[in-house]
């Protein structure tokens, strides 16, 4: 792997996680990858949060799995910059060894069997075009900050179809209320999907083109591309994440 990129995909994976979790499942990152060349999934999810990012790379033949390590303790031992190869050692299999330019560090290896709830990919809900990146973000403001869980339904965004192809998407912590529409939003008219405004905005914030939403059985899909670094050479990072809907109606806005 480019070491940046790696990291890259660690961040992007860990941001919406609890810090202070004291589950340990929740601190792990699984790292999947196919049996020869191909992509590496990238992989960290708890009850709320399901978030993977993947990374072209070369896996030689016969040499693919998954393994779970620290989230932190792997970002720690991955260099800033140059090359980086992930291995494991035959005679240390508890081991997973971060090889840099002339280091190499060891993390140990977790037991996370049962600790990954498995979200599928939904079907396509609604997008949201790069020129309707900056107007979706200032309705995310108005969504609620507090953690009040007798209300967690004001941490979301409402995006709701029109019946014909376009929608509206919009948050409110009842003190103020923003909306705006979007051109792509599919479904009969009303069909509604709630999304957890810090995921949206963190996938908006990041993503190079588009963010594609997915409606699931009471959860949300976010599918988006992340760009960064030289235009000859770029840190290339295919993000996606399943975020559970809060419980509760939400605020009627339409009148």
């Amino acid at each position: 792997f480019d070491a940046a990129t790696l990291r890259d995909a660690l961040r992007l994976v860990s941001k919406l996680q609890w810090r202070s979790s004291t589950v340990p499942a929740d601190r792990l990152v699984r790292l999947d990858t196919p049996d020869a060349g191909g992509v590496v999934t990238i992989r960290r999810a708890s009850f709320d949060v399901d978030a993977r990012a993947c990374l072209d790379s070369f896996v030689p033949a016969g040499e693919g799995g998954s393994v779970f390590v620290d989230a932190k303790e792997l970002e720690t031992a991955v260099p800033k910059k140059g090359v980086v190869t992930l291995r494991t050692d035959r005679e240390n299999v508890d081991r997973l060894y971060v090889d840099g330019s002339g280091t190499s560090v060891s993390v140990r290896l977790r037991d996370g069997a049962d600790a990954l709830p498995e979200l599928e990919d939904a079907p396509p809900f609604a997008a949201v075009g790069p020129e309707e990146l900056d107007s979706v973000l200032t309705v995310l403001a108005a969504a609620g900050r507090d953690a009040d869980a007798a209300r967690p339904v004001l941490q979301a965004a409402a995006i709701r179809a029109n019946g014909n192809g376009t929608g509206t998407v919009a948050a409110t912590d009842t003190y103020r209320l923003h909306g705006t529409t979007l051109s792509f939003v599919s479904g009969e008219p009303r069909d509604e999907l709630l999304v957890r405004a810090d995921a949206l905005a963190l996938a908006l914030k990041t993503a190079s083109y588009d963010v594609g939403i997915g409606r699931g059985e009471g959860y949300a899909t976010l599918r988006y591309t992340s760009k960064k670094g030289p235009k000859r050479s770029p840190r290339v990072v295919e993000c996606w994440t399943a975020v559970r809907s809060p419980e509760g109606p939400f605020p009627n806005y339409e009148t």
